[in-house]
């Protein structure tokens, strides 16, 4: 999660002003070249979603009131949320959407763009080898992700370093996606796949499971009017797998697998609890070695077994990117717990609603 500290505030002050019934709120819509450079200003509307199980997470829907012909294929279109303090506005961006799908309309002699936009990993969905793509063995992970966003012209990343080596050659076939490429080189060190953030940066690091994150932020029913009544939970373990295999079996390298067997008997989802196996089998791409394998099969068991889900309301918070660790505690439901944030969006208007979706971080 992004921290919301600015100028002389510390993010425990920010989060008290955004929590203040008098809050005062507005939104700024920029335009950027491909480069980032500013072009000024866009009077705008529109809404926002990130979901962390698609490919591309970040959309948005825009309506523009047109005071010039846009660029709409190398042009880019970045919000802000501001929020007024005794020190003037603060501003805190929420990605940066490259435009689709223009539709241009008229309403009472001003000219409007209806306009749908994705965040910078459709850059690299959209673009794809043309000719058969070889990694060689000895090459570090992250530089082989690095050389692919460099090709595909993603300058800006954040990507935790790592000094594991491709064990032999990893080759990718002819209209192979770069995104998909990025994303099996990354899961080969157990990290969590590629996304963008506000500043439209590519952001990856290592996969660490929710129950050992500290919790980024806290939502509390009845504090400070932020969180709205009317949540909904669910549940769902139907076809949940208690066992999860992943293996690698090439010419090259010796075979590895891994399995990881939930026979738990406190667990619902259990081989015990269930009285059968249900199993998941897939073959990986490529992996570090051993034991990466084995913390990659812990992170699928995990992702996989949670089955608590919770849905809510809030005001507008800015600060929400990928995957975030949220407390929440809510007393219609009576439920307290640590979750991960799978999903969210949010109104860009005066007294708009943000939703969240959230998977609660449940033992195995």
């Amino acid at each position: 999660m992004r921290r919301l500290d600015q100028k002389s505030y510390t993010e425990a002050e920010v989060l008290r002003f955004l929590a203040a019934d008098s809050r005062k709120v507005s939104f700024r819509y920029e335009l950027t070249d491909r480069e980032g450079r500013s072009l000024g200003d866009v009077t705008a509307s529109g809404n926002i979603s990130y979901d962390t199980s698609a490919e591309v997470a970040g959309y948005g829907s825009f309506n523009i009131r047109e005071i010039r012909e846009i660029n709409y294929i190398d042009e880019r279109i970045k919000p802000y949320f501001r929020l007024f303090t005794p020190e003037g506005w603060l501003e805190y961006p929420l990605g940066v959407y490259l435009i689709m799908s223009p539709d241009r309309s008229a309403l009472g002699g001003t000219v409007y763009r209806e306009i749908e936009a994705y965040d910078r990993s459709i850059i690299l969905k959209e673009d794809k080898f043309e000719s058969r793509y070889i990694v060689r063995a000895g090459e570090r992970y992250i530089n082989a992700v690095k050389q692919i966003l460099t090709a595909a012209g993603i300058q800006l990343y954040d990507i935790e370093e790592c000094s594991a080596a491709v064990a032999v050659d990893v080759e990718f076939e002819i209209g192979t996606t770069k995104l998909k490429a990025v994303n099996i080189l990354l899961d080969a060190i157990n990290y969590v796949p590629l996304h963008f953030n506000a500043y439209g940066y590519a952001v990856s690091y290592r996969y660490k499971e929710a129950m050992e994150r500290d919790a980024d932020r806290e939502y509390e029913t009845g504090k400070h009017g932020i969180v709205y009544p009317g949540a909904v939970e669910s549940k769902d373990a139907y076809n949940c797998p208690n066992v999860i295999t992943r293996y690698l079996t090439t010419p090259e390298r010796e075979t590895m697998s891994a399995t990881y067997v939930n026979d738990n008997p406190t667990s619902l989802l259990s081989t015990v609890s269930r009285g059968r196996r249900i199993v998941d089998v897939e073959r990986m791409d490529d992996i570090a070695d051993q034991e990466t394998l084995n913390q990659y099969v812990r992170r699928i068991a995990m992702e996989k077994m949670v089955y608590q889900t919770i849905k809510f309301d809030t005001a507008l918070m800015p600060g929400h990117e990928y995957r975030d660790c949220i407390m929440v505690r809510n007393d219609e439901l009576e439920l307290t717990g640590k979750y991960v944030e799978t999903a969210w969006s949010m109104d860009l208007k005066v007294g708009g609603k943000m939703r969240h979706t959230c998977r609660r971080a449940v033992g195995l």
